[in-house]
């Protein structure tokens, strides 16, 4: 089940914050983060210029957060050098969105680096 429309509208409007504040428009670190919700998700993609040729993107899945529909718990995933989603041990479920951001922006884990 998709997420309402009172939801989606407070997550675009935290989301949105957050990638414009960690995004890099110019230089040789330029990287765009970026986000995408699909139903019950939030990925979160940092995207770069191919090193060979800057006119193309490479783009690269760093965060995902999942809503349990049934409970309203969001749980936050990161992944692995082999594509794998593993939870994250740092943040155990919760019902505010906002602490999942929080939890990505303060990188205490060091699993989002972008």
């Amino acid at each position: 089940m998709p997420l309402s429309e009172f939801e989606l509208r407070k997550i675009n409007k935290l989301i949105s914050s957050f990638c414009a504040k960690r995004s890099r428009s110019e230089g040789v670190n330029r990287c765009d983060i970026t986000y995408r919700v699909l139903d019950d998700e939030v990925w979160m993609f940092e995207r770069r210029p191919r090193w060979d040729n800057p006119n193309e993107w490479n783009e690269f899945a760093f965060a995902r957060a999942k809503c349990d529909m049934d409970t309203r718990m969001w749980t936050l995933l990161w992944q692995d050098q082999n594509l794998n989603w593993h939870i994250t041990a740092g943040l155990p479920p919760t019902r505010s969105f906002e602490r999942v951001i929080e939890h990505i922006d303060s990188n205490e884990t060091m699993l989002f680096v972008s």
